[in-house]
């Protein structure tokens, strides 16, 4: 536990234990002093020293530090233990793709590897369902979390040294009925935020510039949850923090610490609510206010009250757009001459993924379905670039995402309705000036000028991306919604068969047809890059008929490398073949059936596979 010269302290849960009392004197050279303590507390100091340092001889620190290239930064004993590796590669590949969160669930009989990149999850690794729970345990052991309460969310958090650069992991687990799920939130603190880097129109950064300019009033910026309300947010404080001016923020929680600013986390359960801060807060003279949600009555009220007492406050509120934000204010009881009074401004906010500069092509016939319907709402105008995917963007056919913005500007014409006893929110909407343009239609301009796709642009905004446009051409939407939009198997299985075989795979693709989807490929190289492209890929057939060494290390460097080490795989082995335990130990299969091919027994196979 520490040195506490000339004696070593050690804690042990068994203090009558007189050879191991031998073998700490004997190993430091030093008297040694008994202290005890619970053994679950014992086993959880020595999980976190698997990646932790000692600070000044006595305090444990859950940081791990790992070099530019992903290798442990220090030469601890533990570093080589198979959880400890898997937990550091994990963490170093996420860091990698830029994800924001890594996600590790129960999948398939076992335990699959997510990561969140540009706000999709990407499916990474899969894992053997016992790696899965002791991996879990590591991450509950290493983040302050109690182990033995199996039952119960909880919350943890560590430090992530990648040379230089510091990244703050929110770690939370969640008991769930087929097992435990974690998942991690990565914050890089070297994160720099401005509004330069928001990589906005000229036309809508003037406008906010200009909302911020005011020394007093309120600004609300709207979206669901991952939509980047808080960093942009953070690029309008950053734009905003000088020596002259007191900025303080309500956060829950804090996620990135930026220098200049007092930052206050909320801690519910110990009486620090939004409401009962921000009543601190104004006594501690400040010109900036950042309320990180309004979410009650209490909070609203308070946060109005602040806005018009000579601050210039910041806050969110969970609403589909910005006009929606006005209903929901009057809905917590701000009255309306109030909310005339105070309101700034409205931002609605989405992300979406920019197309990849490397592999975007244009359009060409034939259109896919979102395509010719983009094109038949809008007035015969098809979207200029698709996606297609390359090693540069790991083969989604993005890298990095854009904000695309909603902004409400109060105008006069605006406050003095809301002053009026016959305000509706029918009249407001009617007033909005020629410049608003909403979500759908700032979308369908990316999508035209090809910084993104119609795909993407639907599934961040959904259907409100379609009515949009179409009120917008004086359409009825509903007429156009009527063909399939879905694309061909969602939802099944994806199968990959590598057989030189031809016969067998169209008999193996006829008797799948309908239940999973099966891609074919004769050569290893052909299924390599398949396999690269589309990470949604569930279970490899591969035929070992004409194997040669090729196809061993193939397989071989598939359970190898982080990505695929955890891949189901079925061998169809020819049918004198008696290597099996070979094959099966040294190979990574987990199943393998014999030729000739029994359909019935390759279903069971399957089955096996993904249900047991």
């Amino acid at each position: 536990v520490r040195l506490r010269a000339p004696e070593l302290i050690v804690a042990t849960a068994n203090p009558a234990d007189e050879n191991s009392v031998s073998q700490a004197r004997f190993a430091s050279g030093k008297g040694v002093v008994l202290e005890v303590a619970p053994p679950e507390q014992i086993e959880a100091h020595i999980n976190r020293l698997y990646v932790t340092d000692v600070g000044g001889g006595e305090t444990l620190k859950s940081h791990i530090k790992l070099t530019e290239k992903g290798e442990p930064a220090s030469d601890s004993k533990m570093q080589h233990h198979s959880i400890v590796k898997l937990a550091r590669q994990m963490l170093f590949k996420a860091y990698s793709l830029k994800s924001s969160d890594i996600h590790v669930q129960p999948h398939l009989g076992g335990g699959q590897i997510r990561f969140r990149v540009d706000g999709v999850l990407r499916r990474s690794a899969a894992m053997p369902s016992n790696v899965m729970e002791r991996l879990i345990r590591y991450f509950m052991n290493m983040t302050g979390m109690d182990p033995s309460q199996v039952k119960v969310p909880q919350d943890g958090r560590a430090t992530l040294f990648v040379g230089n650069r510091r990244v703050d992991l929110r770690v939370s687990v969640l008991p769930a009925r087929e097992g435990h799920r974690l998942v991690i939130r990565l914050l890089d603190q070297s994160s720099v935020f401005s509004l330069s880097s928001m990589g906005l129109p000229p036309q809508e950064l003037k406008v906010l510039k200009r909302l911020t300019s005011f020394s007093q009033g309120m600004i609300l910026f709207t979206g669901p949850t991952g939509s980047g309300k808080t960093t942009s947010l953070y690029g309008l404080l950053a734009s905003l923090n000088n020596e002259q001016t007191n900025i303080i923020t309500l956060e829950n929680p804090v996620e990135y610490q930026i220098q200049g600013l007092s930052q206050v986390d909320i801690d519910e359960a110990r009486g620090l609510t939004f409401d009962a801060g921000l009543r601190s807060i104004l006594r501690q003279d400040p010109d900036i206010l950042l309320v990180g949600e309004i979410r009650d009555e209490e909070t609203a009220k308070i946060a109005t009250r602040a806005a018009l007492t000579g601050h210039l406050l910041f806050s969110t509120l969970h609403t589909m757009d910005a006009r929606n934000a006005v209903a929901r204010l009057l809905d917590l009881d701000i009255s309306q001459p109030v909310l005339g009074e105070t309101l700034l401004g409205i931002v609605a906010q989405r992300l979406v993924r920019k197309l990849c500069p490397e592999c975007a092509a244009p359009v060409r016939e034939p259109l896919s379905n979102s395509e010719a319907l983009f094109a038949r709402i809008n007035s015969d105008r098809p979207p200029a670039m698709r996606a297609v995917g390359c090693d540069h963007c790991s083969h989604s056919g993005y890298k990095g995402r854009m904000a695309v913005l909603e902004i409400i500007e109060m105008t006069p014409a605006m406050r003095s309705l809301l002053m009026n006893e016959k305000f509706t929110l029918e009249k407001f909407n009617e007033i909005l000036p020629s410049s608003f343009y909403t979500l759908g239609l700032r979308a369908r301009g990316l999508v035209q000028s090809g910084d993104t796709t119609v795909e993407e642009a639907h599934r961040v905004l959904g259907l409100k991306f379609w009515a949009d446009i179409a009120q917008d051409e004086n359409k009825d939407i509903y007429e156009f919604l009527s063909g399939d939009m879905g694309e061909d198997g969602v939802g099944q299985a994806n199968l990959m068969m590598i057989t030189e075989d031809e016969a067998l795979a169209r008999r193996v693709t006829s008797h799948v047809d309908g239940r999973y989807q099966l891609a074919h490929f004769a050569g290893i190289e052909e299924g390599l890059a398949h396999l690269r492209a589309h990470r949604e890929t569930d279970l490899l057939l591969l035929d070992m008929e004409h194997a040669g060494a090729s196809t061993r290390e193939f397989l071989l460097d598939l359970r190898s490398a982080f990505d695929w080490s955890g891949l189901p795989a079925i061998l169809i082995l020819p049918p004198d073949d008696n290597s099996i335990d070979e094959l099966l130990e040294s190979h990574g299969a987990n199943f393998f059936i014999h030729k000739p091919l029994d359909l019935d027994e390759l279903d069971a196979q399957i089955t096996g596979v993904f249900h047991n």
